[in-house]
């Protein structure tokens, strides 16, 4: 982890994070706190493209999908990386698992700047 590389990205972050279209009057779904809370230990304990795969499933039974897939897009977005690449070759996603969990960690910085809602309080 580098501190001064997260610095630069948390701006990246706020604008992944706008562009996501997951904001409702300046606060995010609660359940993507838990979302990117997970995603660094999951890229640790299963590898990064498991972690990518799992997280874009649109065919999960998660309770807010489009909260879960919309992490690998921003973090994709914050390091300016190829999402689809790393869902499909994973020596490319652990070649950039540093960028990626850098990535990660400033939208969780991120996010957590946010108000949240419960999904049924549609904001």
């Amino acid at each position: 982890m580098n501190k001064q590389a997260i610095e630069r990205l948390i701006p990246k972050a706020f604008d992944a994070i706008k562009a996501s279209g997951l904001i409702k009057s300046d606060k995010l779904p609660d359940t993507l706190n838990g979302y990117i809370a997970a995603f660094g230990s999951s890229c640790l304990q299963a590898g990064v493209c498991a972690t990518v795969l799992f997280y874009s499933n649109e065919e999960s039974g998660a309770k807010n999908k489009d909260a879960k897939t919309a992490i690998p897009k921003m973090i994709a977005q914050i390091a300016e990386g190829n999402l689809g690449e790393w869902k499909k070759n994973p020596t490319k996603a652990n070649a950039d698992k540093q960028k990626i969990l850098n990535a990660a960690i400033a939208l969780k910085l991120a996010i957590r700047s946010y108000g949240k809602y419960e999904e049924s309080d549609n904001g």
